[in-house]
């Protein structure tokens, strides 16, 4: 064992220096593969393709004896060794086990029992010499450990769990079980302490331990669980009737398919499917997939129960894709259950209860494939849906939103950029002065322009050399956009935005004074907007902060909404004003003006050349950009577009218009798609109805001939995040006479008048003179380039730590 040992130690330290890659180590006590159980497909999603210059090597071991050495690639970039733990050390954990019932306690045991197994701490010694990042997956195996990590490297907790609070669920606080939960939590808080970063793969985990511990909310992000959805479900072996043949299953029965491995929670969701779904579900047949069934061993199992076992990932596809119904009824558990994620991925609608949805959705927000209840509502959900579902546009949903939000394809690579950048930042941390800390408040990472708005400047904010802090909204009801925002920013939940019932808006002001505490900020910029919540509650969160001496500044979104009353109250409140329109400037009394400051949107800017256009696109195209409201103008689009099809046969509109919250937004979808059938132009339109990312917007535009914006003249927001599209874009653009549109009033085509006569006449002129569109797209790049997030930035540091 030892000669092997050093063997490994010698060819991964010759390797590292070799390639000269960024090298990174994750340490735990079990296996990868086979890759069964959430906890091993988190480490294997994560770590696959952390990116072509970062070398990861996998340092674990086997939580049962006889297994031999392994050292493999499991990828190209992702090298698995564990090494096998002595006999003593299972002899001991077995020992400790009897006294508590039988319950597995090799992990939570790890940090003391390790010393047994000496081969493991020199190996796992070896390869953190060896590294600039170190992951603990456990907290259990940082404390043999912590002494051989260096002053240089950077290193983090990848939590899959809150382990203290887990294992208190699990083997209960009564002696003998409390010492070691007592160990647990001792472990647990030595790690948080000394990591860099906390990998968190719930939002409700990231709370807990800036509840239990003090974490400050800076050094947790929000990296979630995922599937691999490139694979899809896998067929080979046999087709969905022949699986069911092969289980004796009618083809014309519904099947409701559940996955577990040998956890006492999944344990308990098998006792409820086998005791109350089966009986009061006798038409559906339950497929149990995993370790989990084996709380059943020696029962009568129910006819219409299958328990399948332990399989491996191919056979598991195919269950999968024999059945019609995936369900999670989960009643106890932390972070997030990976099954919903590989239900999804297989194009299966899921029945779940709130706690097997934590992390993803809640009931209101879940996608239209998860439905969200408790479980006395588990069977007439189940028979409900299976009656209902549309199964070729449930799997389509189902795989959609899984690969935008939960594909380990994607996650990957977005966590080997967090990686490198946060040890170049360490790196360079003993040489850079102190960073301002700036906290912005507002909405973030749902379908919100001012959401999106704010991503874009806080990214800029952290160029620019401040450490930001966003203070979020809660997301009940909420659904996410992805997982990015999540995942470079540390975020902390601290108001709610009550935008479906209008009663509940309004600060936690205990999490804000807890914040304050933690992590007292310089600044605070506060994104305004009359419908997020009421002007009173802005003045209570500001005193607040002024009592803890930090500068506030306001950016009004929306400021000519405000009631005098209430813009003067935010104007004397507030250090510093920011609003991005004339008339927003001249609402604010004189005495008041020499802290108010007018700057239009910033302009999110797009590197590269304009893309070439396809054959398949001979006529000009007109585009479009702005959320699926009736104000947007998008049936004054496409009557336009329809207006000039004389001239010009082979015109299109391509407009990126995601829906809006509510029902508004899809009875207008509607009104404009029975307008494009009755104007006979469905070959003409093209409308994207996603919440898209604006750099896809922009790259989009940048293919149209001209932008046409005919919002409605009675706009009265304060500025416009389409029109600064356009202009990144650098496309001439034609605008309404909408308020909206003032501050940019210099740069793009003006329409006085309100009809898709002049639109027609406005688009036609710009269409077809050559000069003019030059100058426009020359006014579009010089606006852009003086009004781009950066320039804000620096300009908005300025104002407010220079105050």
């Amino acid at each position: 064992m030892e000669n092997a040992v050093t063997s490994i130690q010698a060819e991964s330290a010759h390797s590292n220096v070799q390639a000269r890659r960024l090298s990174v180590v994750v340490i735990d006590m079990q296996p990868i593969t086979p890759a069964i159980g959430g906890g091993r497909l988190r480490l294997l999603g994560l770590y696959h393709a952390l990116g072509p210059d970062i070398q990861t090597t996998y340092l674990g071991s086997y939580d049962w004896p006889g297994e031999p050495l392994r050292d493999h690639f499991l990828t190209a970039s992702l090298r698995e060794i564990c090494i096998p733990l002595s006999e003593a050390h299972h002899a001991a954990a077995a020992e400790l086990s009897a006294t508590l019932n039988g319950a597995t306690v090799i992990d939570a045991a790890f940090s003391t029992q390790v010393l047994l197994s000496p081969h493991w701490i020199q190996a796992a010694a070896e390869q953190i010499r060896a590294a600039d990042v170190v992951v603990f997956s456990h907290p259990w195996a940082y404390p043999p450990l912590h002494s051989q990590l260096l002053p240089d490297q950077l290193v983090i907790y990848d939590s899959q769990n809150v382990e203290s609070v887990l294992k208190a669920d699990l083997l209960g606080l009564k002696a003998p079980a409390a010492a070691l939960v007592e160990q647990v939590t001792l472990d647990e808080h030595a790690l948080c302490s000394r990591a860099d970063l906390i990998l968190a793969c719930s939002r409700g985990d990231i709370d807990l331990y800036a509840k239990l511990f003090s974490v400050p909310y800076s050094k947790m992000r929000l990296v979630p669980n995922g599937t691999f959805t490139a694979r899809g479900a896998a067929t080979q072996g046999g087709s969905r009737a022949e699986t069911r043949a092969g289980l004796n299953i009618e083809q014309a029965a519904p099947v409701a398919a559940f996955m577990g491995s040998a956890y006492a929670p999944n344990k308990q969701a098998v006792r409820f499917i086998a005791d109350v779904l089966c009986r009061e579900l006798p038409e559906f047949i339950f497929l149990l997939i995993g370790g989990a069934g084996d709380v059943l061993a020696g029962e009568k199992l129910p006819a219409n129960l299958r328990n399948i076992g332990v399989v491996d990932e191919f056979y598991r596809d195919r269950l999968l894709q024999a059945s019609d119904i995936a369900i999670n009824p989960m009643n106890a558990g932390s972070g997030t259950n990976i099954k919903m994620f590989d239900y999804l991925a297989a194009g299966l609608p899921v029945v779940t209860t709130e706690i097997g949805a934590r992390g993803i959705c809640d009931a209101i927000s879940a996608p239209p494939p998860v439905k969200v209840v408790a479980l006395d509502q588990f069977a007439v959900t189940l028979r409900t849906l299976f009656a209902q579902a549309d199964a070729d546009l449930t799997a389509m949903q189902a795989r959609e939103f899984v690969r935008q939000n939960y594909s380990w394809e994607h996650i990957s690579p977005q966590l080997g950029q967090l990686l490198s950048g946060t040890h170049a930042a360490l790196c360079k941390a003993p040489l850079a002065r102190r960073q301002p800390k700036i906290w912005i408040l507002g909405t973030w990472n749902i379908t919100c322009g001012i959401a999106q708005h704010a991503s874009y400047l806080a990214e800029a904010l952290k160029q620019a050399g401040a450490e930001v802090l966003i203070v979020g909204n809660h997301m009940q009801g909420h659904a996410a956009t992805g997982f990015h925002e999540e995942m470079f920013l540390p975020i902390a939940r601290a108001w709610t935005w009550d935008n479906r019932f209008w009663q509940y808006s309004g600060i936690d002001i205990e999490t804000i004074e807890s914040l304050l505490a933690r992590d007292q900020p310089d600044c605070v910029l506060i994104q305004h907007h009359t419908g997020f919540m009421p002007a009173p509650r802005y003045e209570e969160l500001i005193y607040r902060l002024h009592r803890a001496d930090v500068h506030v500044g306001i950016e009004f979104h929306d400021a000519r909404k405000l009631s005098r009353e209430n813009f003067e109250r935010l104007a004397i409140a507030a250090d510093t004003l920011m609003v991005h329109a004339a008339e927003e400037y001249a609402r604010i009394p004189q005495v008041f003006q020499h802290k108010a400051h007018k700057r239009p949107l910033p302009v999110r800017a797009v590197v590269g050349r304009t893309p070439e256009r396809t054959s398949r696109e001979p006529g000009p195209i007109v585009g479009g950009f702005g959320f699926l409201r009736p104000y947007k103008g998008v049936l004054t689009a496409i009557r336009t577009v329809a207006e000039l099809r004389s001239e010009y046969p082979d015109i299109r509109y391509r407009g990126w218009h995601a829906l809006y919250d509510g029902d508004e937004s899809q009875g207008h979808l509607a009104e404009c798609l029975e307008e494009i059938r009755l104007l006979g132009i469905e070959d003409h339109i093209d409308i994207d109805t996603a919440f898209q990312p604006l750099e896809h917007v922009i790259s989009g535009l940048r293919r149209c001939d001209v932008v046409f914006l005919p919002y409605a003249p009675s706009i009265d927001e304060g500025a416009s995040a389409a029109v600064n599209c356009a202009l990144a874009a650098t496309r001439a653009t034609v605008v309404s006479a909408a308020k909206i549109f003032s501050p940019v009033s210099s740069v793009v085509r003006v329409v006085g008048v309100d009809s898709v006569a002049e639109y027609s006449a406005a688009l036609r002129q710009v269409l077809s003179n050559a000069d003019l569109r030059m100058d426009l797209e020359q006014a579009a790049q010089n606006w852009a380039a003086q009004n781009s997030y950066s320039s804000a930035a620096r300009a908005l540091l300025s104002l407010m730590l220079g105050a």
